[in-house]
């Protein structure tokens, strides 16, 4: 039996481990699912929505298979309260979200006041995940939204203005 010649200096990825991890990342979805408001997957390379569900909101379920630009426009003006939407829709463009993958910033949470379909606001976290697909090397955006009106009720409680790391959004 002969054995293939030792070959030096290639490098080859580990396809599976990527590819395990990146299908953890659209699985995850499915365990946290009951705590969340809403989740967004979206494929920035081809500016593709390719998943959208937001409880009580059916009108942006259309947006599935829709350009991630339509999706923002239309998801600003009906969710994300006046004084934040600017700021959201900033930090959730596609470019901005394509240079943040560049600089190896793939985690961020972003904090807004949303309008709810009763017209009434409420705060909400989001929780953003850039990761690459592993075989198409296209760059995937992934987004869970959880309502964090909880957290901003005991803060104005305790009677104190708290500081949070941008990044982790832990106090410090």
């Amino acid at each position: 039996m002969k054995y293939p010649r030792l070959c030096r200096g290639i490098v080859i990825p580990n396809i599976d481990v990527e590819m395990r991890a990146f299908e953890h990342e659209a699985g995850f979805i499915n365990i946290v699912k009951k705590s969340l408001m809403g989740y967004l997957r979206v494929n920035l390379t081809a500016n593709l929505v390719e998943e959208v569900s937001i409880i009580d909101e059916e009108r942006l379920s259309r947006f599935a298979g829709r350009t991630f630009d339509e999706f923002n426009d239309t998801a600003c003006r009906i969710f994300i309260d006046g004084s934040d939407a600017e700021k959201v829709l900033f930090r959730m463009s596609r470019e901005t979200l394509l240079e943040l993958f560049k600089a190896g910033d793939v985690y961020k949470f972003i904090e807004y006041r949303c309008i709810k379909p009763d017209g009434s606001r409420c705060w909400i976290r989001m929780f953003i995940n850039i990761r690459r697909h592993p075989i198409s090397g296209d760059i995937y955006l992934f987004c869970y939204f959880r309502d964090n009106d909880s957290c901003h009720k005991l803060e104005a409680a305790a009677g104190g203005v708290f500081q949070r790391d941008a990044n982790t959004m832990l106090y410090t």
